[in-house]
């Protein structure tokens, strides 16, 4: 960066106004959870007979084992486990054929799947063939159709990468996190910044539409010139797609345990460290498509482009899954023993639901989700749902341009630069149907636990 330029980009965004985002990670849970209703509402869901008309949808399948974990992590994982990982496979296909065999699913065709996790790559090649091989028997697939599959670096060998690119995977992505190995220790991170940096040319080599890494600013102790560093380091390396996210210390996690309170980022140094990668990722040439995924121009995630359309049906399966049909939000057990004998049992393994949403909640779910985007489409919204936003959230919208949250043209409204950064705060505004009257704390401790404030 040119001297200057630095000082310039914070003049004109300012740090003044961070009192610290209350909601750090993304929202896609809405409507949110009520555990007095029957989950088998979504078994019903699946043997209703659909509209005629061809929808697209997305699928996440969920793999909880991983080879170490991450001082960070808060996410359902479990270390490697042999014998219950073939079970695990096992019920992951019958559960695909579930949704498969659905009358549900029949009108629709599968655009983008997702293999999540913890690390998908800790499974066999045979397993993950498997896997990709049980959707396309099971599911209509579109022709454009997007794979991804995460990884690490110890488990995603060059010979696992060949064995995915022939089982039509395009798109892999690395948990890289950091590059610097100070850091690395800390966050229990296996392997060497260096050893990522091969991986990334390694992984290049092999016929992916797309190579992903995950970095992450806020880490204990870091500055913004460390920050900065890792960015450069990854520039250098030139990944296709880039997702960057801000460390979120969960009290759960071993990092909250064991960490100094004193070592963690200041409000104004991460918002510091995320103008920075803002700035230099789009001066390199990198499109923001979600907030916080980036990408060369020809190198769009369509699964992230779908999940957050903000109507579409999201399938989740695996243990602890979370997904979206036919206006249910739903999640998967999370003990994946329980998940396994639930599968076994052939019924799905749904342990909470929601309400099914009303046009409200459906609106609300739209504009939270798409303003992951950056901006809402004045002109969808309206033909999704036959009215306009100002009819509905027009007291919200003037409050957040008051602020300067957001911005109207004749097309939409566009976050600003604060406003994309406190993006997770702006989209909980919109959900008045489920929040009125309720105070801060019982907000943040609803969308914690994905719970209706009656609940909590």
């Amino acid at each position: 960066m040119q001297e200057g330029e630095w000082d310039k980009l914070l003049c004109l965004n300012g740090v003044d106004f961070m009192s610290g985002r209350q909601y750090k990670v993304a929202i896609t849970v809405y409507p949110l959870f009520d555990t007095t209703i029957n989950p088998v509402c979504v078994e019903h869901t699946l043997a209703l007979q659909t509209a005629k008309e061809e929808k697209t949808v997305s699928l996440y399948i969920h793999i909880p084992f991983c080879s170490s974990i991450c001082t960070f992590c808060i996410y359902s994982r479990i270390k490697i486990d042999l014998e219950i990982m073939e079970c695990y496979v096992k019920a992951i296909k019958k559960e695909i054929r579930q949704y498969g065999n659905s009358i549900y699913m029949k009108g629709k065709k599968v655009g983008a799947i997702f293999l999540g996790g913890g690390t998908p790559t800790c499974l066999s090649k045979k397993q993950l063939r498997e896997i990709i091989n049980t959707c396309r028997e099971s599911f209509a697939l579109t022709c454009d159709l997007e794979i991804s599959v995460e990884g690490n670096i110890l488990t995603a060998t060059d010979e696992m990468l060949y064995e995915l690119s022939q089982a039509g995977v395009t798109r892999v992505s690395i948990g890289t996190q950091t590059f610097d190995d100070r850091f690395r220790k800390i966050l229990a991170l296996q392997k060497t910044g260096n050893d990522i940096v091969d991986w990334i040319a390694m992984a290049k080599k092999h016929d992916f539409n797309s190579v992903s890494i995950d970095l992450m600013y806020g880490l204990p102790g870091q500055t913004v010139n460390d920050w900065e560093k890792d960015i450069i380091t990854a520039l250098e390396v030139h990944p296709d797609h880039i997702s960057v996210y801000e460390l979120y210390v969960a009290s759960g996690s071993e990092l909250y345990r064991k960490g100094k309170r004193e070592n963690f980022c200041t409000d104004d140094a991460l918002y510091n460290m995320y103008l920075l990668a803002e700035y230099m990722l789009l001066h390199a040439g990198y499109l923001n498509q979600i907030i916080p995924e980036y990408h060369y121009p020809t190198h769009k995630a369509k699964f992230w482009e779908m999940v957050f359309d903000g109507y579409s049906d999201n399938i989740a399966v695996g243990a602890s899954a979370f997904g979206y049909i036919d206006g249910i939000s739903y999640q998967n057990y999370e003990d994946v023993k329980k998940y396994i004998n639930r599968v076994e049992s052939g019924k799905l393994p749904v342990e909470r639901v929601s309400q099914r949403a009303e046009k409200l909640q459906r609106m609300e779910r739209y504009i939270a989700l798409t303003l992951r985007r950056g901006y809402v489409d004045k002109k969808e919204f309206v033909n999704i749902f036959s009215c306009t936003i100002e009819s509905q959230f027009g007291e919200v919208i003037k409050e957040l341009m008051d602020n300067d949250y957001i911005l109207e043209n004749a097309k939409e409204y566009r976050l600003t630069q604060r406003g994309k950064y406190l993006q997770g705060d702006i989209s909980v505004k919109f959900f008045e149907s489920t929040f009125s009257n309720c105070t801060n704390l019982k907000r943040r401790m609803s969308i914690g636990q994905y719970l209706i404030p009656q609940l909590v």
